[in-house]
């Protein structure tokens, strides 16, 4: 089974917490119930856009899920930003500039 995505996460507990509450949530950001489910069983996922929507919409309809839907809301603009090309990766990791450190210091 594919691993689920922040979104169906976000989904599931909103779903657990009041199913009255998820419908209202998912109803407001435009995303069908169909997709919705598909996306709480990780058999597809949101588009961006739809995700973007569903962060917003669990921020100023149910703030007790905030953290999480911020945490979507993120990762949907970093996605944004790598798809569009804003973002430049780096070529060499992290790690490797860091264990370079001890040999530059002697």
């Amino acid at each position: 089974m594919p691993q689920q995505t922040t979104a169906g996460r976000l989904l599931t507990h909103l779903h657990r917490e009041s199913v009255a509450l998820h419908d209202t949530i998912i109803a407001a950001a435009g995303v069908s119930l169909e997709d919705a489910d598909a996306a709480m069983t990780s058999t597809a996922r949101l588009s961006l856009a739809e995700q973007f929507r569903l962060a917003e919409a669990t921020i100023a309809a149910a703030p007790q899920h905030g953290r999480l839907a911020r945490t979507l809301r993120a990762q949907v603009l970093a996605a944004r930003s790598f798809n569009s090309g804003e973002v430049v990766c780096s070529r060499e990791s992290p790690r490797a500039r860091w264990e370079c450190v001890g040999r530059l210091a002697r």
